[in-house]
């Protein structure tokens, strides 16, 4: 009976120290957050035209911010060319962060011509922003600053 008493009372303490652990040692819980912004401008080549500039600006950004490529694929027919690459960076407190663009360059479609998205962990309140002000610079990519 002592024994089993003993053993309850280390298994106790030991699940007060994993409950405790995290308060007492600064650990903060991680979870995945991610983003997606299109834009479709129908028949408009104008806009269309400056929308995938825009991305393709944009990123050319993320590569001078030092965001290496980790695939890219384009298919085309006579009427439209889509591209679609895949980046991975660090940003400021979300660590590592990988970062999907495309662009679509056929008129009249129902999928969208131009998008960007991102998948990063949240780890406090600092990546939270950074997430968020992130998030905005891919917004201001798809859909410019109007």
């Amino acid at each position: 009976m002592k024994r089993l008493s003993l053993a309850f009372v280390v298994g106790l303490l030991f699940l007060l120290w994993l409950v405790a652990r995290p308060a007492l040692f600064g650990t903060e819980s991680t979870h995945g957050k991610g983003m997606t912004h299109t834009f479709n401008f129908g028949d408009n080549e104008a806009r269309l035209q400056q929308g995938i500039a825009r991305i393709q600006a944009f990123e050319e950004e993320l590569r001078a911010e030092g965001f290496r490529q980790l695939s890219e694929s384009v298919a085309s027919s006579a009427t439209y060319e889509k591209r679609k690459v895949t980046l991975e960076g660090r940003y400021r407190h979300l660590g590592t962060v990988e970062v999907t663009l495309w662009t679509n360059t056929g008129l009249n479609t129902e999928e969208p011509q131009i998008g960007a998205g991102f998948d990063a962990d949240i780890r406090n309140d600092a990546s939270e922003l950074a997430w968020e002000e992130l998030s905005a610079r891919f917004r201001r990519a798809v859909q410019g600053d109007d």
